[in-house]
C-alpha cells in the first residue's frame, strides 16, 4: 500500500483545507513534534484516521480501552491498542474474537479488508466509504463504482 505514503501528505493538506484538523486521538498530537524521519508514518497513520472519520458515520478503528464495553463487536473492526497509534498493536476483532495481531497499520488495514472477504460480508453502511476507499484507492482493488464522497475526497485531493 505504498499508495497510502505517496497519498498522505495530501489528505493531511486536504483535511486542514476543509477547515477539519485530522481528530487524531490526544496521544496523538504529542506526536506532531515528531522527528523528521517519522514524518512520512506519521502522515500515513495521521492520514488513515483523518479518512476514517471522514468517510464513515461509525468509529471504524476504535481504541481498545476506550471503545464501547456495552457493544459486542460483531462485524470485523480495527482495534488498536498502545500508548499512541504510531506506537500501537493493531488487531481485527470480530465476534469478540481478536486475531491479525500487527503493528503495522497498513498490514491492519489490508487484513481489515480480508476479514470482510473472508466473511463474506458486505460492509457495514456506516463505514462502507472508508473501507471501499480504502480498497479502491489505497488497496488499488478493481470493483464497482465509486460513491459520490468517494469521487469528492479524490475531487479535491487532486489540486494538492
Amino acid at each position: 500500500m505504498d499508495n497510502l505514503h505517496q497519498m498522505a501528505p495530501a489528505i493531511i493538506k486536504f483535511a486542514r483545507k476543509k477547515g477539519q484538523e485530522p481528530k487524531f486521538p490526544q496521544s496523538l498530537d504529542v506526536l506532531l513534534t515528531v522527528e523528521e524521519t517519522k514524518k512520512t508514518e506519521l502522515d500515513s497513520i495521521g492520514a488513515v484516521f483523518f479518512l476514517s472519520k471522514y468517510l464513515s458515520t461509525k468509529e471504524v478503528l476504535q481504541r481498545e480501552n476506550e471503545k464501547n464495553k456495552d457493544c459486542n463487536v460483531t462485524v470485523p473492526t480495527l482495534i488498536w491498542e498502545g500508548e499512541s497509534p504510531m506506537k500501537a498493536e493493531y488487531t481485527i476483532k470480530a465476534e469478540n474474537v481478536k486475531f491479525a495481531n500487527t503493528n503495522d497499520i497498513v498490514i491492519a488495514l489490508g487484513s481489515l479488508i480480508a476479514a470482510y472477504y473472508a466473511f463474506n460480508m458486505k460492509y457495514p453502511c456506516e463505514a462502507r466509504n472508508f473501507l471501499s476507499f480504502t480498497e479502491k484507492v489505497l488497496l488499488k482493488l478493481e470493483g464497482g463504482k465509486s460513491s459520490r464522497a468517494i469521487n469528492n475526497l479524490l475531487s479535491g485531493l487532486k489540486g494538492l
